[in-house]
């Protein structure tokens, strides 16, 4: 289902791409401050060794190309934040000869609901970088996993969350995580 789900994410990024040329969400290259590792495990055992740390495969991500080979990603996963179930960790990948390239990124996630908040989807797909999507930031579940399977490179002052900024304001408070329902 997996594959099915990532060819039709990276189909439909494609075809918004093609109608608005670099003006929606369909397709974007990630910067290379976004790389945090690489795992010396297959791109099938990735799956179940992501799962384990509570990220899931996210179907509705855009297609993302590499920050230098601008190919398509191998792969969308994201994790809610615990604490605060209105963002997400936000994890690429990328199948090369020798591993598989890890990127993440920490941004408000798209979806308007748990909690309500309807402006949260333009936060998520119109981003202003460093600011409602901190690239590079990662969660310490992803740190493990990057030191027991593969080679941890990220910055450790992008470890855990981080403040984001809102377009126009700051962040505003939003419900504890046991106030919001489960979408895991």
């Amino acid at each position: 289902m997996i594959q099915l789900q990532h060819r039709l994410r990276h189909a439909v990024g494609g075809v918004a791409d093609s109608i608005l040329p670099g003006r929606c969400y369909g397709v974007f290259t990630l910067k290379p401050s976004e790389f945090v590792g690489s795992l010396d495990v297959s791109l099938a055992e990735v799956r179940s060794i992501l799962e384990a740390r509570s990220y899931s495969y996210n179907p509705i991500s855009a297609k993302k190309l590499h920050p230098e080979l601008r190919i398509p990603d191998d792969g969308s996963y994201r994790r809610l934040d615990p604490q605060d179930r209105s963002k997400q960790w936000h994890v690429h990948l990328w199948e090369r000869p020798d591993c598989i390239e890890v990127y993440s990124h920490y941004e408000y996630r798209p979806e308007p609901w748990g909690p309500i908040d309807v402006r949260r989807p333009v936060d998520h797909y119109w981003p202003e970088w460093g600011e409602s999507c901190l690239l590079g930031q990662h969660c310490p579940a992803l740190k493990s996993l990057l030191e027991t399977y593969g080679r941890y490179e990220g910055d450790r002052s992008a470890l855990g969350t981080a403040p984001l900024y809102r377009h126009g304001g700051t962040d505003e408070p939003t419900p504890a995580a046991d106030e919001t329902p489960s979408l895991d």
